[in-house]
């Protein structure tokens, strides 16, 4: 939403704050930490969190439209593209969800924890892993 910033916090909230004036209009609790910067696509907030969890949370109200869970910390931050969320996770696999739904899509495993952010262009899906590997991946696999 225009005039709206969202923020992660280690408090484990999410937080929208009016841009002019920083007023709270929002936040949203997840398990732990969030060092993930938000997403925000089509009135959509997308982050990840400490507690092994994607959340889309509607940009408006906060409220929880769905999560996923992942086998680690999500430490990533998200790329939303074409209706389709591409995320890093601590359990080293990268994954697909599709944006509406939060339903898997597809994951890759690379050889250790993703913690850096997923660039999608032409169609591919750049993502840096600890294992010291760069990957380009379909992003329609």
């Amino acid at each position: 939403m225009d005039g709206v910033v969202y923020v992660g916090s280690v408090d484990g909230y999410v937080y929208a704050l009016d841009a002019d004036s920083g007023e709270l209009l929002w936040r949203y609790k997840t398990g732990d930490g969030v060092w993930s910067s938000p997403a925000v696509v089509d009135r959509v907030v997308y982050v990840g969190s400490n507690d092994g969890y994607v959340y889309a949370l509607d940009a408006a109200s906060g409220q929880l439209r769905w999560r996923y869970e992942t086998g680690q910390v999500v430490g990533s931050s998200p790329a939303v593209v074409d209706g389709v969320v591409y995320v890093g996770s601590g359990d080293g696999y990268v994954y697909a969800l599709d944006a509406a739904s939060g339903e898997l899509r597809w994951r890759y495993e690379t050889g250790r924890g993703v913690g850096s952010s997923p660039a999608v262009v032409d169609g591919v899906v750049y993502v840096g892993s600890s294992d010291g590997y760069v990957y380009a991946l379909a992003a329609g696999r």
